[in-house]
């Protein structure tokens, strides 16, 4: 990293995270997909999918396959469903959007862009420079209503619904539970709930689109890139749908088939990455990652000064079941990491050890969750680190000699700020390894204290003589030019 900012070039052959390295075979559940999308592209739900999308046989394909991917075991990020939720909601979905969705509306006039963020201070914080740069007419498209100033605002995405859609799904809802059903008895894979939240992402979105058409749609919401949202653009708008990666994307169910036209990533890994879980965009493009480059100009004089870390051993928060998005064994894996980080203040009392908290803004029911159950694992002296989302997360990782996560990308921040960082995985699930260096990497679904212990010990006396390669692959540039490099991109037209 260059004293006055530099990009991050990767020096290595690229890996892959978890257990997706460079020559390995495919993971079970994607060869399970691709046999699932041929066995069943002709059954009548999944025409049915296609008449109400109006998708080709291609896109049918990719929405199958997330579907399926979404369904089954190994999306351990799955939310669980009330089953009368999941079959009843087909009968009411029409009737509830007739009632809850504007289908009302006036298509207004087509902008050359459109930006999703999430409110105001997203977007300030993130966006804004990249927005302000772009050539052209544009808007905001906000996931909460707010006050965005002078700049000209959408009604939220999920608002609207075309009334075309609505009448047809009147038809085609009722039709759809017993074949569901049957289906899942058939196969042993119920798709019902991904199957409705397919019907649901393509309605909001070919309503948003129609309503208000545009020429290129940005989102930060790259979560899962459901080709549902995807078609809902391309049958209204005829540019390119952009997505900015927003956090790590591991090879995990959640994150394959995932459609878009460019996707600016943080790093090259990720293009790899997204590549193999059969995502598929026309261009792919590593800008580095907009969040730490927030930061660039607070962050970049602490990094100079090269100060004496003040903390040996810092932990990323990332919430405690059932409040972290994770199923209960990875979710209540963190525990674990929690009452060995106790241990090791035990055994070495002179261990300057501390917990840093995420931003939780409004979320006091989650932080009171995760402060109780840090009471009941921390005995020993281990201070929380407040966090006021001003970027504490940052300067506390820069004065900190090793950092500590089970699968935050601020791991890969802080190597990439010339930090050392563990993952620690106790999961069980490879695919939360995300790290395949393994000097970084504790995966142990035993959860042994022992390895932990050591591998901690061994990381504090490690020497790092640069940025390890595993970071330059994950964040092309630090260097508080993302937001510009996107919009560059996206003014010029550039390909790659």
């Amino acid at each position: 990293m260059g004293k006055n900012g530099q990009r991050l070039e990767a020096q290595a052959p690229s890996l892959l995270s978890g257990p997706a390295a460079a020559g390995a075979s495919e993971p079970g559940f994607l060869a399970e997909a691709e046999r699932f999308i041929a066995a069943h592209r002709g059954r009548c739900v999944f025409r049915a999918l296609r008449w109400y999308t109006g998708c080709d046989e291609g896109q049918l394909d990719m929405l199958i396959g997330k579907i399926y991917c979404l369904s089954i075991p190994a999306n351990t990020y799955a939310i669980p469903e009330n089953p009368w939720k999941t079959y009843l909601g087909l009968f009411v979905l029409p009737f509830h959007y007739l009632a809850t969705k504007n289908w009302r509306w006036t298509a207004t006039a087509a902008a050359d862009y459109d930006l999703e963020v999430y409110d105001r201070a997203h977007f300030e914080r993130s966006f804004a420079a990249f927005y302000r740069r772009l050539r052209g007419s544009k808007r905001l498209t906000p996931h909460d209503p707010g006050d965005f100033g002078a700049e000209t605002v959408t009604d939220p995405v999920a608002f609207s619904a075309c009334l075309g859609d609505l009448l047809k799904l009147l038809v085609l809802a009722p039709l759809l539970p017993v074949p569901l059903a049957l289906f899942a008895l058939k196969t042993g894979v119920d798709i019902t709930q991904n199957y409705r939240q397919a019907l649901t992402i393509f309605t909001v979105f070919h309503g948003h689109f129609s309503r208000y058409p545009c020429r290129h749609y940005v989102t930060y919401a790259d979560e899962i890139n459901h080709p549902a949202r995807y078609l809902g653009f391309r049958r209204a708008c005829a540019g390119e749908f952009v997505a900015a990666q927003n956090g790590e994307r591991i090879f995990h169910p959640m994150f394959a088939y995932g459609l878009v036209d460019r996707y600016f990533t943080s790093g090259s890994v990720y293009a790899e990455n997204l590549k193999r879980l059969k995502a598929v965009a026309r261009v792919y493009q590593s800008v580095g990652a907009p969040y730490i480059n927030e930061y660039y100009e607070a962050l970049r004089p602490l990094l100079d000064a090269r100060q004496p870390p003040l903390y040996d051993l810092l932990f990323i928060d990332q919430g405690v079941y059932p409040h972290n998005g994770l199923n209960e064994r990875s979710g209540r894996s963190l525990e674990t990491i929690f009452r060995h980080l106790n241990e090791f203040k035990k055994r070495h009392p002179s261990a300057r050890v501390v917990y840093q908290l995420r931003y939780w803004g409004f979320n006091a029911a989650k932080k009171e969750a995760l402060l109780k159950i840090l009471a009941r694992d921390f005995t020993e002296n281990i201070p929380l680190l407040e966090n006021t989302g001003h970027g504490e997360s940052y300067r506390n990782i820069i004065r900190s000699e090793l950092v500590m996560t089970f699968e935050s990308s601020m791991g890969f921040e802080a190597m990439a700020m010339g930090r050392k960082a563990v993952y620690v995985n106790f999961s069980g699930d490879p695919a939360e390894s995300l790290c395949p260096d393994p000097r970084f990497q504790i995966d142990d679904p035993s959860g042994d204290y022992a390895g932990f212990e050591k591998k901690i010990e061994e990381l504090l006396r490690l020497k790092l003589d640069g940025v390890p390669a595993v970071a330059r692959e994950r964040h092309f540039a630090f260097d508080g030019k993302v937001q510009e490099r996107m919009a560059d991109y996206l003014n010029m037209g550039v390909e790659a």
